[in-house]
């Protein structure tokens, strides 16, 4: 309600501060990516933002790189990605990066498609047209270092479905379930090698 990020540290939930509250219109999604770089540790945050959710106008992404210890956040770098033409979002349903390939995946609802971006948001592919039954919703992933699994929703008033792919994004198969109404989002727990969503 506020188009803002807040930020506290762990395990005591202390409040440091915000981000995004300057720039941020109508933020639907944020993924965190720890980087390094000259032995240093920063944070990265990447958030999408559908603005004013009208479908004719293309939505954009952001990147937050920055510095934070328990007391502050500093030295925020800030790069507003909105992409055009043949590349351009309708609306940003999940966002998710694999640091291994290299991919940001950002979920596509109104197109129903993926859109694969570098960490620099160079737009590398555009996949799954024409895949969805319904909207597509959340991306997730299960990983362990090289092998791992990628689990995007599929949600209708019907139907709902989640379909699994490989980390080259190699379909494996759909999971269903007839208890399941327009589930917007979901959690992955790999427990004991069960799967609980």
């Amino acid at each position: 309600g506020d188009h803002r990020v807040q930020v506290f540290s762990l395990p005591n939930l202390q409040f440091i501060g915000f981000i995004g509250e300057l720039e941020l219109m109508n933020p639907s999604c944020i993924e965190a990516v720890k980087l390094k770089k000259d032995n240093n540790e920063y944070c990265c945050l990447l958030i999408g933002d559908n603005l004013d959710n009208k479908p004719s106008r293309a939505k954009c992404f952001y990147k937050f790189i920055f510095e934070l210890n328990n007391e502050s956040i500093y030295d925020v770098i800030c790069n507003r990605i909105e992409p055009e033409n043949d590349e351009k979002i309708l609306s940003i349903t999940s966002i998710k990066y694999d640091p291994q390939f290299d991919n940001l995946y950002i979920v596509d609802n109104f197109s129903k498609n993926i859109k694969i971006f570098d960490f620099n948001c160079k737009l590398k592919n555009i996949i799954l047209n024409n895949f969805f039954k319904g909207q597509p919703g959340n991306i997730q992933f299960i990983f362990d270092k090289e092998k791992g699994l990628i689990f995007i929703g599929d949600f209708s008033r019907i139907d709902n479905f989640i379909h699994v792919f490989d980390r080259k994004m190699n379909y494996y198969m759909t999971l269903t379930s007839n208890k399941v109404l327009i589930n917007n989002c979901y959690a992955l727990l790999n427990h004991n090698n069960n799967i609980i969503i």
